[in-house]
């Protein structure tokens, strides 16, 4: 999903993108369902790169978020884009919780097909219409590249419904964290407007007309952006 963003970024070769658990062409899931358990798992099989910027999108981008801040001896900063924080209220845990077994349930009986016939169709992804259509067969091979036992068990370890509230640890950040978002993705922006409310050193700037995910919508300003923030970090 990252590659037109590296590719547009003067340092290419300085950037490591691993697989998330549980997807694409690296199904293992993730060793424990315990959320902090496996992001030290991760924190473990990185690179000793130093310094290093975190980048993440989505799931890609809780997971980042959680090691920037666990482990901030080891970065600089992060960017994080479609990121949630952590749901704060107990209903709203339960009913992720529910959710995300739904899904689960639904790729183990009905294929990974079929489950992402159903997400492609969420209000979510409707600025993603815009894209060519060579685009978005990439986008559909990828999501189809997925297998149903590495989704379920990163669904269960990574999911919103299993991530802790991160917002105390947040409120306590010694690096800059930017998270980006577009602006025809309101709840995304609602949220990163109130991650910003926690400390001075968090940033929230919307990219105009972009949907939820900005990486493959407009991969260039993705790129611009992560290297105007790379410049005041490193």
């Amino acid at each position: 999903m990252w590659d037109s963003v590296v590719t547009s970024l003067s340092c290419p070769g300085g950037v490591y993108t691993p697989c998330l658990p549980g997807h694409g062409l690296c199904p293992d899931p993730p060793s424990t369902t315990d959320f902090h358990q496996a992001i030290e798992a991760l924190v473990e099989q990185l690179p000793a790169l130093s310094p290093a910027l975190l980048v993440g999108y989505s799931m890609g981008g809780r997971i980042g978020l959680a090691m920037l801040l666990r482990h901030p001896e080891r970065f600089v900063g992060g960017i994080f884009s479609g990121t949630h924080t952590g749901q704060q209220a107990d209903q709203e845990r339960k009913e992720r919780l529910a959710w995300e077994e739904n899904c689960c349930q639904q790729l183990s009986t009905e294929g990974v097909t079929s489950f992402v016939d159903a997400w492609e169709a969420l209000p979510l992804w409707a600025t993603q219409k815009r894209l060519s259509c060579t685009q978005k067969a990439q986008i559909r091979t990828m999501r189809t590249s997925h297998t149903a036992e590495g989704l379920c068990a990163a669904l269960r370890t990574f999911g919103l419904g299993n991530m802790p509230d991160l917002s105390p640890d947040l409120a306590k950040t010694p690096h800059p964290i930017h998270f980006m978002t577009g602006t025809e993705d309101p709840k995304f922006c609602a949220l990163a407007d109130r991650a910003t409310s926690l400390s001075p050193r968090i940033t929230h700037q919307p990219m105009e007309g972009i949907g939820h995910n900005p990486a493959v919508e407009a991969p260039e300003g993705v790129a611009n952006r992560i290297e105007a923030f790379a410049s005041r970090c490193l």
